[in-house]
């Protein structure tokens, strides 16, 4: 597994920065497509057009959103397939990236969502600390950032919700984890590359 591990790593390393260069020229050609059908009053197949160039970008975004998830802690062990997902859907168009990580029955899920409906959300629980705390949240940094952390000693489980960058969600559940695991995996997230990444 942990060659294996470090091969997909490598690989999505490689496709993030690959990615928008090979399909470049595939944008720009649906673009143009798009643009003499619109110029034809073609407008389904413009749109059409549009979309598909819209998601591809976005693919190869969450393609490049993959290298800022945390690698496994130590005992730990990435999923891979699965737990990998990229353009996931449900989050409203935007770019996301997700991973598992496992140990025993423990298990960690770790999304990082850019353009997510979601972040307008959390950015005004986390400016109206009322609504934070309603539920059992409370309000903490972690690795410098504006977090949500919700832990249930009972059932070990919980959620951190982190905002990086005011850009950027990364949302972290666990069941049957304790929760210095969780919050180590929040701060396991390349945090720094997060807030350059354009």
């Amino acid at each position: 597994m942990p060659n294996r591990f470090a091969w997909v790593c490598a690989f999505a390393a490689a496709l993030a920065v690959f990615a928008p260069i090979l399909r470049a020229d595939q944008v720009s050609e649906t673009i143009t497509a798009a643009a003499r059908h619109y110029s034809r009053g073609e407008l389904n197949e413009a749109a059409s057009a549009l979309e598909y160039a819209a998601q591809t970008i976005r693919d190869a975004r969450s393609a490049a959103l993959l290298r800022f998830l945390p690698r496994p802690l130590k005992g730990w062990k990435a999923t891979v397939g699965a737990g990998e997902t990229v353009g996931a859907p449900g989050m409203g168009g935007g770019s996301t990236a997700a991973r598992d990580f496992t140990q025993g029955q423990s298990l960690v899920s770790v999304s990082i969502a850019a353009d997510s409906p979601a972040l307008k959300a959390a950015m005004v629980m986390l400016a109206k600390p009322v609504f934070a705390t309603a539920d059992g949240g409370r309000l903490e940094r972690i690795a410098q950032q504006p977090a949500i952390v919700k832990y249930d000693q009972g059932s070990r489980s919980g959620t951190i919700t982190l905002i990086v960058g005011q850009r950027f969600l990364v949302t972290l559940t666990g069941n049957d984890v304790d929760a210095e695991a969780l919050r180590g995996y929040a701060h396991a997230v390349d945090v720094a590359g997060l807030n350059a990444f354009n």
